[in-house]
């Protein structure tokens, strides 16, 4: 409402500098001419306006994660260096990190607020989650940024933050400052903080917002396509009450406490433990459920987004959690767009990937479209790699669909190289 500006304006300096930003957004959120004018006037450092400027999302992103590289090298220097024999050295370090976090404060803070006016922007804001640097001199960031996604209901951006922060390895403590002569929490404290905070996100908007939730849901399962070696399984090793070393094993993705929950939320081979920090293994007799995932029920209703996550996801465990929804909905596999079924044959899953090559092939012996047999040929899978072959030995000029040798060179592993010199 813009009565209300106003007030919300009258709030600026009522609230501390931490906050302030809460009000801009409020302001931002009337979605009126002024704040839509302020927003185009803003600019990021150099060369990264220029990319953004001309449209040049994969230069942009190659830049980001160039300055992310050159944070994460500085702040392994130093910490490197010892805080009490290599004072200078640690200075210097701080202080060249903390100028590059700077711009990556700004790089992010605008090009966020840039995204409120322009859906290629968030598309981007959105690539680049992957490269957030998160160490203790800039988690203020991480912070606004989530509070930020949070005000704007925005749970594409919601989701990529918190598998960024359950993606580290963190540990909660507390350490003694003596600067300020106090104790204070890690970084790995805010850390748990957040995980169950997204949790109980994840909750409460499923009661009042099943278009919310889906949308939640899905951003939070693809988001996992950036870090596929970042939840693996692991032990732990503990005494029990008799002083007895005992080993415990987690599953993989068990420290994600969001995305099990989606998963496997209504199952009975998991729970959350006491702690709510981790997904425990609480029936390990208990292999393949059939769809463990909490609301299932919303699921059912919309399988198409199922078919769409089944389509982009990159992850095993969320191509079957998909795959499971749409056996059950068999009428959403009907008049699947070619672009989506070209996609199905990366599939990691066997059943899918058998599933779909049998649909495309149907359409391919009608057709005989070119993109259908590229993508065959392409495939990691066996039986459909040689099915394409076979089909172009019967007809040898498919050897020259356009670009189709530069594209197996591009590709070039051993055995798609291997494969265009038999066919040659």
């Amino acid at each position: 409402d813009p009565a209300l500006r106003e007030t919300i304006e009258s709030l600026r300096y009522k609230l501390n500098e931490a906050s302030r930003y809460i009000v801009e957004e409020a302001l931002f959120a009337l979605n009126e001419a002024q704040e839509k004018q302020h927003i185009k006037a803003l600019n990021l450092p150099m060369p990264f306006e220029f990319s953004l400027q001309n449209e040049n999302h994969e230069k942009f992103i190659g830049q980001i994660e160039l300055l992310s590289e050159m944070i994460e090298s500085t702040y392994s220097a130093y910490k490197k260096a010892d805080d009490y024999w290599d004072t200078q050295v640690r200075d210097a370090k701080r202080k060249e990190l903390i100028a590059l976090l700077s711009k990556v404060d700004e790089i992010y803070l605008k090009l966020y607020m840039l995204a409120i006016i322009n859906k290629g922007h968030h598309e981007l804001m959105v690539k680049i989650m992957h490269f957030l640097p998160l160490n203790e001199f800039n988690f203020s960031l991480f912070r606004r940024l989530y509070k930020m996604a949070e005000f704007r209901e925005d749970n594409v951006i919601l989701a990529e933050l918190i598998t960024k922060i359950e993606s580290k390895k963190m540990a909660c403590y507390q350490s003694y400052d003596y600067k300020s002569r106090e104790y204070k929490s890690t970084i790995g404290c805010s850390r748990i903080y957040f995980k169950k905070r997204s949790l109980r996100y994840s909750k409460n908007i499923a009661t009042h917002d099943e278009e919310g939730y889906l949308a939640f849901a899905k951003a939070v399962l693809l988001s996992m396509n950036a870090y596929l070696q970042d939840f693996e399984s692991f032990t732990t090793d503990f005494y029990d009450n008799n002083w007895n070393l005992k080993t415990k094993k987690y599953d993989a993705y068990s420290t994600h406490l969001t995305f099990m929950s989606i998963v496997y939320g209504a199952g009975k081979r998991y729970m959350l433990a006491p702690s709510k920090k981790v997904w425990e293994t609480a029936n390990q007799s208990i292999k393949d459920e059939h769809r463990p995932e909490i609301h299932k029920e919303l699921w059912d209703k919309n399988p198409q987004i199922a078919l769409d996550i089944l389509s982009k996801s990159k992850v095993l465990v969320v191509q079957n959690f998909a795959f499971s929804i749409l056996k059950d909905n068999p009428a959403s596999l009907e008049n699947v767009s070619l672009e989506m079924l070209l996609r199905m044959m990366d599939l990691k899953h066997d059943e899918a990937r058998a599933f779909f090559f049998e649909v495309l092939k149907t359409k391919y012996m009608q057709s005989k479209d070119e993109k259908i047999l590229r993508a065959f040929f392409f495939s990691t899978d066996i039986n459909i790699s040689t099915f394409a072959m076979k089909e172009i030995q019967k007809n040898p000029q498919l050897l020259f669909m356009p670009k189709f040798v530069i594209e197996a060179v591009e590709k070039s592993s051993e055995k798609t190289i291997g494969k265009v010199i038999e066919l040659l």
